[in-house]
């Protein structure tokens, strides 16, 4: 179970939002997994800046739901997150650093630290 003071930070792996859910691949082990509107927005607040205690209070409050069902959801999904190699906990706020969501089939992501282009078809991340 996730600690509620623990900082979850998504690993470097090409992700989009389509409408509220949200696809993430992951090349190394090929898989994509398909996520629902929750799910895709706990991915996102996954950033190492958002402790889990400040995750489940912005799921409480943006989808209205009780604490303890979204408490129980949300240390569920980290722990799925974390044993699949998607994400990682720290005791301190770890920012993800030059990570960027893929732009949509067809447009450029830019990488506003380094000002490269990608296609929105590969990963956004434009930094090994």
């Amino acid at each position: 179970m996730a600690s509620a003071d623990r900082y979850p930070s998504r690993r470097h792996v090409a992700w989009r939002v389509l409408d509220a859910e949200a696809l993430v691949v992951d090349p190394k082990a090929g898989l994509i997994y398909p996520l629902n509107a929750v799910a895709a927005r706990i991915w996102q607040l996954c950033d190492g800046m958002h402790a889990v205690d400040a995750i489940i209070a912005t799921l409480v409050d943006e989808f209205e739901a009780a604490r303890e069902t979204v408490t129980a959801d949300v240390n569920a999904f980290i722990e799925d997150l974390r044993t699949a190699g998607l994400i990682t906990l720290h005791e301190k706020p770890h920012p993800i650093e030059h990570e960027q969501p893929l732009g949509r089939r067809g447009q450029e992501a830019t990488c506003s630290t380094h000002a490269r282009r990608t296609r929105g078809s590969r990963t956004a991340r434009c930094c090994s």
